[in-house]
């Protein structure tokens, strides 16, 4: 009953948890014999059959011509089950977006310890649409270039994730310009004279709703994360209207 209990919470009907079980213990057997087993009508065995056979639970064997079953091993379905989840989870943003299209509030974090910041690239990476960012300057102090260099833009690449930056019009970006655009990392950096802010400034626009503001100073570095549809697509237009110019 245990087993039976755990199929019905993952999308398994009572009957075709029984079934299924059945075939799993019967290796290969034709409808009747699973009828008998699970105590089941033969055509209510039959259309449960025909069920888990459109979701791949179950293969349909000829033997000896006659229509036997054999059910995939559970590391299947754990499998399948998997799948489903990771895919559910990358539409999350998508799901958040959608809500907060009808006025939920927006969700803002700080944090100011530099092993979060791990966390907030990794959150960047999970991005289901172009990542767009505002930069003061190029030149990235030592702690934030060395995680950068090593494992994020490596993972960017890697999930082919395109990021397009205006940087500020200042001395060190105008120097930097040609070393760092650079189609190897997919990016695609411009210097904008209609933009000019602080060097340790850094804006992220990602997924469909996040903004991230960074101060990476040495001696004080924080992020800022606002979770907002409107802020978003506000911030967006703005980016779009810069890199024009």
């Amino acid at each position: 009953m245990e087993l039976i209990n755990l199929l019905i919470k993952n999308n398994f009907s009572e009957k075709e948890a029984k079934v299924y079980l059945a075939c799993l213990e019967l290796k290969i057997a034709n409808a009747s014999t699973i009828s008998r087993y699970t105590k089941e009508k033969r055509s209510t065995v039959y259309s449960i059959l025909k069920e888990l056979q459109k979701k791949w639970i179950i293969n349909e064997i000829d033997k000896n011509k006659i229509a036997s079953y054999s059910a995939v091993p559970p590391e299947h379905i754990a499998k399948k089950l998997e799948e489903n989840f990771k895919k559910f989870q990358s539409l999350l943003p998508a799901f958040n977006a959608f809500t907060e299209k009808f006025g939920i509030a927006p969700k803002v974090q700080f944090f100011e310890w530099l092993e979060w910041i791990k966390n907030i690239y990794n959150d960047i990476l999970q991005s289901q649409v172009e990542v767009c960012a505002l930069l003061g300057t190029s030149k990235f102090p030592k702690f934030i270039s060395n995680y950068l260099e090593t494992i994020f833009f490596p993972e960017k690449i890697k999930r082919n994730i395109f990021s397009r930056t205006l940087l500020s019009d200042n001395s060190v970006n105008k120097k930097n310009i040609n070393k760092i655009q650079s189609k190897k990392y997919k990016r695609e950096w411009k210097i904008t004279n209609w933009l000019t802010f602080m060097e340790n400034i850094i804006i992220n626009i990602y997924w469909p709703n996040k903004i991230m503001i960074a101060v990476f100073t040495e001696k004080e570095p924080f992020w800022l994360v606002i979770s907002s549809y409107y802020l978003y697509e506000t911030i967006l237009s703005i980016f779009n209207f810069l890199r024009k110019k």
